[in-house]
């Protein structure tokens, strides 16, 4: 494929962004019915947020019981949804996803726009934004309802701002900053990506424009975070903590499991996360683990020839955070670490014959095609579990009052109304690898749970409990199904409801 264009050539670029952008736009397509919005679980928490400021009740959680302040995310995303859910338009949870697959677009184009910024060619540039908007990373927030295509579309905006140039005038540098702020309220990220920059062009010799960008671009994030802390939930559980509190949640699971444990877990998975941002795969872990080591340390190779800058310091800060961040690193996670990669690898690559530049471009297309389409057979069980489900949220819609609170799947609030807390399970237990004392210490405590969030219903499906733990959480079940003080309403499909006694 060649990478320079003559004047016939000016819509190439175009082109190849909107063949990037063909994965996502069949999978939107393939799934107009949107079976996947809920399966997330962020996406519910996003989506109630969003429906309390539609009904003018303030920034706060209409899905969990009592409706306490969302002090989790930034009120940047949920925003966004609130403007989506406002026109009350028909096949609403379509537009919902419709609303991130723009972004994703958006991104896209704002990412090729950037590239060129930082000195790549048209072609260039395209090429890597495809690439980055065709993996299936990028495709899963594309066609769900998260805060990573809003997010990155704004945060590459940023970035092009700032380049390219020996100086950095002042009015770029607000600018830029101001955008990041405006990223920092869609993801509290967007402070990784302040520190990166400012940090870049304090290295580059601007101190000047540094401390204009930092001044723009931290107002926001403070004045958020000082607003979070002050409505944070004063229990420190971890359901509460979980839902409301994460950077609680990570204080207490480097108490419990410890700081080295978590390091060594998430680097381990953030090198599998980051090469399959590169080359999507599903091989066996330690082969993958492998191939993606070769695959890191031969872009960081052709990342010398040329170091990508402003993206690379990006890309630095943001995988540093993720080694000791409470959340086992994801391709969506690391979205922002493999755009250095991923240029540096098609500016080496460039330089290669034609038939080699066809031919890893044909293996690069032929893995995220695999990828797209497990995506989709993911999606394709979550359509069949609601088919299941639905028999359950219809007995609830007609035979529970619409005040009721259960305990179980946050997906009861999205399709019945009926506010809903979950047994998310403390992360501490998978870094330190002690599931069964997860079941022991916090699943079987279901009934204190309850109690806690005022619940009066508890719904079990098949699907409760973490994937690693599900085959092992029989004695969960029994504990449930056996509880004296539970009356069974309902039963189908594998899908039971209970009504907690007086």
């Amino acid at each position: 494929m060649p990478f320079n264009m003559g004047h016939d050539r000016r819509f190439y670029p175009a082109l190849i962004l909107l063949a990037g952008l063909l994965p996502s736009a069949w999978l939107l397509g393939s799934f107009t019915d949107a079976p996947q919005l809920g399966m997330m679980g962020d996406d519910v928490m996003y989506i109630g947020s969003a429906q309390s400021l539609v009904d003018g009740e303030g920034y706060r959680e209409a899905a969990l019981p009592g409706a306490p302040w969302q002090t989790k995310y930034p009120p940047g995303y949920p925003a966004m949804l609130a403007a989506v859910l406002s026109l009350n338009l028909a096949h609403r949870d379509f537009w919902v996803l419709a609303h991130s697959w723009l972004w994703l677009a958006v991104a896209s184009a704002t990412l090729a726009w950037a590239l060129t910024r930082a000195g790549l060619a048209p072609i260039q540039a395209s090429v890597a934004a495809a690439l980055w908007t065709a993996n299936p990373a990028a495709c899963l927030v594309g066609t769900n309802a998260l805060s990573e295509t809003p997010f990155c579309a704004v945060i590459f905006l940023a970035i092009g701002s700032v380049l390219p140039g020996e100086r950095i005038r002042t009015r770029l540098a607000v600018l830029a900053g101001a955008l990041v702020g405006i990223a920092s309220m869609i993801r509290v990220a967007g402070v990784l990506v302040a520190v990166a920059i400012a940090l870049w062009l304090v290295w580059r010799r601007h101190p000047k424009a540094a401390l204009w960008f930092a001044s723009c671009a931290m107002v926001a994030p403070t004045v958020w975070m000082l607003w979070s802390r002050a409505h944070a939930p004063i229990s420190q559980d971890p359901v509460s903590s979980f839902y409301l509190d994460y950077t609680g949640r990570w204080l207490q699971a480097i108490h419990s499991a410890g700081l080295g444990t978590i390091i060594i877990k998430n680097l381990t998975y953030g090198v599998l996360a980051v090469g399959g941002l590169l080359i999507a795969t599903k091989s066996l872990l330690l082969l993958r683990a492998v191939r993606d080591l070769v695959l890191i340390a031969f872009s960081f190779v052709a990342l010398g020839d040329r170091p990508m800058g402003i993206f690379s310091a990006v890309a630095a800060v943001t995988a540093i955070f993720h080694a000791f961040w409470l959340a086992l690193p994801e391709g969506r996670f690391l979205l922002l670490v493999s755009v250095p990669l991923l240029g540096a690898l098609v500016i080496r690559f460039s330089r290669c014959s034609l038939p080699v530049r066809i031919g890893v471009l044909g293996v690069v297309l032929i893995a995220d095609l695999y990828g797209i389409a497990d995506l989709a057979d993911v999606y394709r069980g979550q359509r069949t579990r609601l088919t299941q489900l639905e028999p359950a949220f219809a007995f609830i819609r007609a035979q529970v009052p619409a005040s009721a609170v259960f305990l179980g799947d946050e997906q009861v609030w999205l399709r019945t109304g009926r506010r809903t807390v979950g047994l998310p399970m403390p992360m501490e237990y998978d870094y330190s690898g002690r599931l069964e004392a997860a079941l022991e210490e916090h699943f079987l405590r279901y009934r204190a749970v309850a109690r806690q969030f005022g619940a009066q219903y508890v719904m079990l499906t098949p699907w409760d409990l973490e994937r690693n733990l599900r085959e092992k959480g029989a004695p969960y079940f029994f504990a449930v199904r056996s509880d004296p003080g539970l009356e069974r309403i309902f039963a189908a499909n594998g899908i039971e409801l209970f009504r907690i006694r007086e």
